[in-house]
């Protein structure tokens, strides 16, 4: 039953990633900015073809790599989290906390390739 929700969870935040990013793209690209909250909050359009702050731009194979190996160790530790003999809640953040991970990585992989 945890894998499900696992699998749920990451399937759930990937769609709801692609989902925002596809509605930016509608609305938000062809103006450029608007204010979400006007005074409070602005929302721009930007594009990174790096990493954090552009660095490595048109890296585009290296990062794919990158998102592999860090899957492939996000993996391991999942399978690894019930021998870790922890309490019951810090083994469901854990859990939760690898799938966030894995959507966050699955998600930036998708936009990269």
């Amino acid at each position: 039953m945890q894998h499900i929700i696992y699998v749920l969870t990451c399937l759930v935040l990937i769609g709801a990633d692609q989902f925002t990013k596809h509605i930016a793209n509608i609305h938000l690209k062809p103006v450029g900015r608007m204010d979400f909250i006007p005074g409070f909050l602005e929302l721009s359009y930007t594009l990174n073809r790096g990493a954090a702050f552009g660095i490595l731009q048109g890296w585009r194979w290296a990062f794919l790599i990158i998102t592999a190996v860090t899957m492939a160790v996000l993996v391991v530790f999942y399978i690894r989290l019930p021998r870790m003999k922890q309490k019951p809640h810090v083994m469901a953040l854990s859990r939760i906390a690898v799938a966030i991970i894995s959507a966050g990585a699955i998600g930036n992989a998708i936009e990269r390739a």
